[in-house]
């Protein structure tokens, strides 16, 4: 337990604590990574998000390209 999250709850150094610990939905444990407190955690995670982000908005105009020219592409065959 770093020493952040043992002040925030309010426990001592060599005191004894129960704990009962459950596993974290992907959707927390991203929330986990984008709020820690150390910054080599913290900065790779916001730079996979930011990566993921980038990523989407460079495929959404190959995307509107692909569905305009299979569009076309339709129309030729049909008519």
């Amino acid at each position: 337990m770093d020493i952040d999250l043992r002040d925030k709850l309010q426990v001592a150094l060599d005191s004894a604590v129960e704990m009962k610990v459950s596993l974290a939905s992907w959707h927390q444990q991203l929330r986990w990574y984008l709020n820690a407190t150390d910054p080599a955690v913290r900065i790779p995670a916001w730079l996979g998000v930011w990566s993921f982000v980038v990523g989407l908005v460079s495929i959404l105009p190959i995307y509107s390209w692909v569905s305009d020219a299979v569009a076309y592409l339709v129309s030729l065959t049909c008519g």
